[in-house]
């Protein structure tokens, strides 16, 4: 099951459930407000005292049960999981390093990975991973930068056009 599937399951069920859950928290209002009348209703100290366990039963039902309802929370937490179980059992091998290559630095920013590369030429590459829509790590190709020697100068080369721009 792809991952538009998931989230079109998740949400059948979640309508079913929220339509289930409002049957479930009207029922029990009924049942606080029926046991409030009898606390106003009562007319000896043991009548009042039955009425108002009777009402704090149904107060304690209500508030367990919206803590224990964790439904509304748990579109995000059932999607990743499944996204876990699918690619749990595989390793990702990201191979972007030459011979006398060293990784210098590895950061995360806005669900991108970025790895900076230190060549044997004292240059660095930095690759930007990012989720393609299965989740699966890609490198952003439009977004390598290199950081090589110069005058405080940033050169951008389209591969496609043969296209130089030079900024000072």
């Amino acid at each position: 099951m792809d991952y538009m599937e998931n989230v079109t399951e998740w949400l059948r069920n979640r309508i079913d459930n929220i339509e289930q859950e409002d049957q479930i928290i009207c029922k029990l209002k009924e049942q606080i407000s029926k046991a409030s009348q009898k606390v106003k209703n009562a007319k000896t100290k043991r009548q009042n005292s039955i009425a108002i366990n009777e009402q704090d039963s149904a107060i304690q039902k209500l508030i367990q049960y919206i803590i224990s309802n964790d439904s509304v929370d748990s579109f995000p937490k059932k999607i990743k999981e499944n996204r876990k179980e699918k690619y749990n059992d595989k390793r990702i091998n990201v191979k972007i390093l030459q011979k006398g290559d060293s990784i210098i630095n590895v950061f995360s920013q806005d669900n991108q990975v970025s790895i900076a590369i230190k060549h044997d030429n004292e240059e660095v590459d930095i690759f930007r991973l990012e989720p393609d829509s299965d989740g699966l790590p890609r490198i952003n190709q439009q977004k390598t930068w290199t950081i090589s020697f110069g005058d405080g100068e940033v050169d951008i080369k389209s591969k496609k056009d043969d296209i130089q721009v030079t900024t000072f």
